[in-house]
């Protein structure tokens, strides 16, 4: 099957004008509606992925409203939780002193002869 291709100067450089190459293929040939599906599918695509983009650009500034706000949460919360891991650590430490006492043998105060 010949083709024609379709090509436009843009830039300074040929490219080939899908639209019209395609438009060149007669619908009633597989390879046109296999061409026109692709193209189809190529539109949907691309207006979805806009859609998305604009979506997530939207709801960008939400997101980082919420991580401001959870940043702030856990700027004041840290010197309480600085606290506790101090005192657990005192508190480990302690036990720790304490069972090493506990440990210790007494020493005798008589010595054998």
């Amino acid at each position: 099957m010949s083709l024609q291709t379709v090509l436009q100067r843009e830039n300074q450089q040929w490219k080939v004008d899908y639209d019209a190459t395609v438009a060149s293929i007669t619908n009633d040939s597989d390879i046109g509606r296999v061409l026109g599906d692709i193209s189809v599918l190529s539109k949907q695509f691309t207006d979805k992925l806009n859609q998305s983009l604009e979506q997530a650009q939207k709801a960008l500034p939400q997101i980082e409203r919420e991580i401001g706000k959870i940043e702030e949460d856990l700027r004041q919360k840290l010197p309480e939780l600085r606290q506790r891991m101090e005192e657990l650590m005192r508190q480990l430490e302690e036990a720790l002193g304490n069972k090493n006492r506990q440990e210790t043998p007494p020493q005798s105060r008589t010595r054998e002869i």
